[in-house]
């Protein structure tokens, strides 16, 4: 489950009523929900929904671990209209331990989410 702290998603590709919802879930949960994070507090856990290349994934995992935080890439498939119905897919690569929390938090953009194994798999 989504643990009580700082929770920053980019969800710069999603529909704002599902901000809205993932901004509720994460108040409920105690945690902050952000669209352009300033800062890192330590235990957060950082779920990049782009798709970029693994290494660089494998660079953020690095750099959030230095900071005590969790970085698992997920990016999506679907499309607008899968954002707009919350039916969208991700292909999450992270820690097997930290899957649960970010699934829970994907779940509320969509449909199936995947894990794919570790950080940069996901791409």
């Amino acid at each position: 489950s989504v643990k009580q702290g700082s929770l920053l998603i980019d969800n710069s590709t999603i529909d704002p009523a599902v901000s809205k919802d993932m901004a509720a879930l994460a108040e409920k949960k105690g945690c902050v929900f952000m669209d352009a994070p300033v800062s890192v507090k330590q235990g957060s856990l950082l779920i990049d929904n782009s798709t970029i290349d693994p290494a660089v994934s494998k660079d953020m995992a690095a750099l959030a671990e230095k900071k005590g935080c969790v970085f698992m890439d997920a990016p999506v498939s679907g499309g607008v209209g899968a954002a707009k119905a919350a039916t969208l897919t991700f292909m999450v690569g992270g820690k097997e331990t930290e899957f649960p929390a970010a699934e829970e938090i994907l779940k509320c953009m969509g449909k199936n989410v995947v894990h794919c194994g570790p950080v940069g798999t996901g791409e």
